[in-house]
């Protein structure tokens, strides 16, 4: 869209109210749409119609009370340079408690409300299809499902979060293959190993690049290209393997993590042993107490 074609809707950090579809109706024309409509209490759905005709170039939603799924009407705007829909129902104005089923003066409260967000990710918002995409921020909501394994990240993305949903599966080698500002993957259920070929850009010198993949149920070795990564956190919450230099020492941990001098090593191995040895004791269980009944 031309400089002349862009139009502008800035209604952020306000405590504005009422359904999401009254913001999007006054772009239901033109071209170019930039709407920030974050850190408000917004309800209602993301308006599939509207997303279809494809004129958004940055969609900020973060922060509001919104419901329902993530629609693929999203990856029609193929000029959108950046999603940031984080926490589309976190706002404080939610009535959100984190004490599910606790009754404060006789008052029941619950903190996983039916109206949450989530549902899957779209795999066309990691398809390389958004060629413009700049920053994809989905942290926060309650998003299930696995990231495809043939996801492709576009050459312009910068910043992809994903971080505090409850996504399951292995990470795709494309994702930590990316020369990425930010990539957080953290708070969820990832298992398996990460790919040896990850980029070295976060252990480049000088560089303000970050990775997180802390609290997930990744194990194996990690990538030797991080064991200089400045800005990482990715030990925490997960059980990676560790392997012993010429004098025994450990090796090959991202030694600036905060756990790296402290960090309790395991595999993918240990929980399979820890698996069978709790199977073991109850079977064990079992036939002493056939064995005296």
């Amino acid at each position: 869209a031309s400089q002349a074609q862009l139009q502008t809707v800035v209604i952020a950090n306000n405590s504005l109210t009422g359904p999401l579809d009254d913001v999007f109706a006054g772009s239901q024309s033109g071209e170019g749409w930039i709407l920030n409509a974050g850190y408000n209490a917004f309800t209602g759905t993301l308006p599939e119609a509207t997303l279809s005709t494809g004129r958004y170039l940055s969609l900020i939603l973060l922060s509001n009370c919104l419901s329902g799924t993530l629609p693929v009407a999203l990856c029609a705007n193929t000029n959108v340079t950046e999603l940031l829909l984080s926490g589309l129902h976190a706002s404080s104005a939610c009535g959100l408690s984190p004490f599910p089923g606790l009754s404060v003066f006789g008052v029941e409260v619950s903190y996983l409300e039916t109206n949450w967000v989530r549902g899957t990710i779209p795999a066309c918002l990691l398809s390389g299809s958004l060629a413009a995409l700049s920053f994809l921020a989905l942290s926060g909501n309650l998003l299930t499902g696995t990231v495809s394994r043939t996801a492709t990240i576009a050459s312009t993305l910068t910043g992809l979060d994903l971080s505090h949903n409850a996504l399951t599966g292995t990470i795709p080698a494309a994702i930590v293959e990316a020369e990425l500002s930010l990539l957080d993957l953290s708070f969820n259920r990832l298992s398996g190993t990460i790919a040896s070929t990850a980029t070295s850009a976060y252990a480049t010198t000088g560089t303000t690049a970050q990775v997180s993949l802390s609290v997930n149920l990744l194990s194996g070795t990690l990538p030797r290209s991080w064991e200089e990564a400045v800005n990482v956190d990715v030990l925490k919450g997960n059980l990676f393997a560790c392997a012993a230099d010429s004098v025994g020492r450990t090796a090959h941990l991202p030694a600036h993590d905060p756990l790296a001098s402290t960090y309790a090593c395991g595999s993918s191995l240990t929980t399979v042993s820890l698996i069978v040895a709790v199977v073991t004791a109850l079977l064990a269980a079992v036939v002493i107490v056939c064995v005296y009944v």
